[in-house]
């Protein structure tokens, strides 16, 4: 509907055929279909040396006369009539030549009819679900299935228009794949909170959370989370998309707008996901070039962030085979916002320390109560997550390191932080590494 249409007039071989004129009437349904002001177009035809003159005072019928001093030559496109479609979609109008006549009827002409189908669409939108402000989500590919089946993908804005369609039903699914991001402890922590019960929860950032699949929220879905943050296996459904409604269904396809869908990228709680990317450096992303420089933190040592919380790893002096707890020391100005989850990757040289168990402990320290989930299975890299229903507002030992010493005498390792996010970006944390040196 809306669109304009050449509806071109076919015949075969008119060679050595003497037609020097033709005259006929093209039939049509006047509901479907609407003359233009010209209402033929002989261009690149093989009438493009005859006179054409059209009729269009009956509704739903347009009469052509043409004729030339050279006779008719070739087959393919005789002439072009040009239409106007203002039918509701999902609607058909035959289109009938009678008469028709070359001539006075000789050489004699066998018709065939035509047909035109307006085409339905379907508009519509597909936003991100727990988002607190409007953000359509891109590259969502639509499939409608039926006869023939058709598909198109979501613009920039979330915005998509699905054609094509044939006259039968129709089922449009929506799926999308990548542009995972804004995964973080603090999505486990924000479920921690719900369950106990001092923090809300969207119906959408309900479905959100149910990272297991079996229906109902509970502490394992923030555990798989975590789990997904530190890239251990067995995560459940974290970091795959879902849409609400599933699909939908279509008897026909007419002309249809605010088909709008919600897209869910399970874990992400928050609604802190962007379209554009990552909107923090993503744990599973992290690499570390040179893990023996101190500033291989982004804000190691950054001047002028006194305000923003600090994580610290001290300079430490070991034995040959000796185990080691290595205090994480946490400075919190006042002001902040209190720390609810955490996450950083720590690196180190394998050939001088390994992780002692899971590597990190949160007893008796500021983390005591929290969850704290470790990934040491990448030599050279331990990742961490940390999350509660609590809150970390003051000043002390964060966690605890368990490390052991497999390095000979006078071997280090640097301790370097990367990744460090604190709750979700706010506040932002400023990262001071470590090291160990073995002297005896």
């Amino acid at each position: 509907q809306g669109a304009t249409l050449t509806v071109p007039i076919i015949v075969s071989d008119t060679t050595g055929k003497g037609v020097i004129s033709y005259d006929f009437a093209l039939n049509f349904d006047p509901a479907v279909l609407q003359p233009q002001p010209v209402a033929f177009d002989k261009t690149g035809t093989l009438s493009s040396s005859f006179e054409v003159n059209a009729g269009t005072g009956t509704p739903g019928r347009v009469v052509i006369s043409g004729f030339g001093s050279l006779p008719l030559s070739g087959a393919g496109t005789m002439v072009n009539l040009k239409f106007n479609v203002i039918g509701t979609a999902p609607t058909t109008s035959l289109l009938t030549l009678a008469p028709f006549t070359f001539n006075e009827g000789i050489p004699f002409a066998e018709v065939m009819p035509g047909q035109v189908f307006v085409q339905g669409t379907i508009r519509g939108t597909v936003q991100y679900g727990t988002s607190a402000t409007p953000v359509g989500v891109p590259s969502v590919a639509l499939s409608g299935a039926g006869s023939p089946n058709v598909s198109t993908t979501t613009a920039s804005d979330g915005s998509y228009r699905l054609a094509g369609f044939g006259s039968g039903a129709y089922t449009v699914t929506p799926t999308k794949t990548g542009q995972v991001n804004g995964i973080t402890a603090f999505d486990a922590s924000l479920i921690s909170q719900f369950l106990v019960g001092t923090a809300q929860l969207s119906t959408n950032q309900r479905t959100a959370s149910e990272v297991s699949g079996n229906g109902t929220i509970t502490s394992f879905d923030a555990a798989l989370i975590a789990q997904y943050v530190v890239a251990l296996p067995n995560t459940g459904n974290a970091g795959l998309w879902q849409f609400a409604p599933p699909s939908r269904n279509y008897a026909t396809v007419g002309s249809l707008t605010g088909e709008n869908y919600t897209a869910i990228l399970i874990g992400e709680v928050s609604g802190n996901w962007n379209p554009l990317g990552a909107p923090f450096a993503s744990l599973n992303l992290v690499t570390f070039t040179n893990p023996d420089n101190n500033a291989a933190s982004p804000t190691a040592n950054k001047p002028g962030t006194r305000s923003n919380p600090q994580i610290s790893i001290g300079q430490i002096r070991a034995s040959v085979g000796e185990t080691l707890s290595i205090p994480v020391t946490f400075t919190y100005p006042a002001g902040n916002p209190a720390l609810r989850a955490y996450q950083f990757d720590l690196s180190y040289d394998p050939n001088v320390v390994v992780p002692n168990g899971a590597g990190a402990d949160g007893a008796s320290t500021l983390s005591s109560g929290f969850a704290v989930v470790t990934n040491p299975s990448t030599p050279g890299r331990l990742r961490i997550a940390v999350f509660g229903s609590g809150s970390i507002s003051s000043s002390g030992t964060l966690l605890n390191l368990s490390f052991r010493v497999v390095g000979g005498r006078n071997s280090t390792s640097a301790l370097a932080i990367g990744g460090l996010l604190l709750n979700e970006g706010n506040p932002v944390g400023v990262a001071s590494n470590g090291s160990i040196s073995v002297r005896r």
